[in-house]
């Protein structure tokens, strides 16, 4: 079955996710503490990104599968912290559910290994997943 992303579209949504998390805040003037969700958000967002070995991870340390575990783990984390931004914060409680969910609908629809990972597995073991974007 086909998936939604490449691996190299997926590498440029957690570089765009980590990159708006933390101007959302800063731009509708939000309080710090929401502005610290935010943040770690995107930090984890760019960690993640950084340390996978796909087209654009910079220390190729974790493969692929572990990224979409952690994408995983990290909408998780999202969609649990939601609410209580949501008591001082409606807006920010319900953007940061989105950014959980998508998290979940990122690593559902990702393909699960990159072409690194395919090149090393060699022609008789890598059967490369078809994507849409």
């Amino acid at each position: 079955m086909a998936k939604l992303f490449s691996t190299r579209t997926h590498g440029i949504l957690d570089y765009a996710t980590a990159a708006l998390l933390p101007v959302v805040p800063r731009a509708l003037g939000w309080d710090r503490d929401t502005t610290r969700v935010f943040d770690t958000a995107a930090g984890a967002a760019a960690i993640n990104g950084l340390v996978t070995r796909y087209e654009l991870g910079v220390l190729p340390l974790m493969p692929m599968q572990g990224h979409l575990a952690a994408d995983a783990a990290w909408g998780t984390s999202l969609l649990a912290a939601a609410p209580g931004v949501t008591a001082r914060n409606p807006a920010a409680g319900w953007l940061l559910a989105g950014f959980g969910l998508f998290g979940w609908i990122a690593a559902l629809t990702t393909q699960t290994r990159s072409p690194q990972e395919l090149a090393e597995l060699g022609p008789q073991q890598a059967l490369p997943e078809p994507s849409l974007l």
